[in-house]
């Protein structure tokens, strides 16, 4: 892809985040973050192989503006848009088992440390 289509898809994906989660708040009061998490955090995993089957479109096609690999990469960022939430109602979920400041604090600091230990 030439530098021009990336600059596009990640102002596509931004866009997305924006509007995607600003429904947030509306569907966390309707559903509960409990029952926005578990099925959008299952929704999150089944997007990693979405990324193989994009490469695999790509060189079925020898381009990468072929439709199957724009359809496939839109919706992987549909995917990830909807599930961004998963974050939010983690935090919310967490805020709302903390029992004091004190618990509050490990809690977050657990949070933290086993989002970050994966990414290294």
């Amino acid at each position: 892809m030439d530098e021009a289509s990336i600059g596009m898809l990640l102002s596509v994906r931004a866009a997305m985040q924006i509007i995607g989660l600003s429904f947030l708040p509306i569907f966390e009061r309707r559903l509960g973050p409990g029952r926005l998490y578990r099925p959008m955090s299952i929704a999150w995993l089944l997007t990693f192989p979405l990324f193989p089957l994009a490469s695999f479109f790509a060189r079925l096609s020898s381009k990468s503006n072929h439709p199957l690999v724009w359809a496939n990469i839109l919706v992987i960022y549909t995917m990830r848009t909807l599930t961004a939430v998963c974050w939010p109602c983690l935090s919310i979920m967490l805020n709302t088992a903390a029992t004091s400041p004190e618990a509050l604090t490990r809690l977050n600091a657990l949070s933290q440390f086993t989002i970050v230990i994966p990414k290294h």
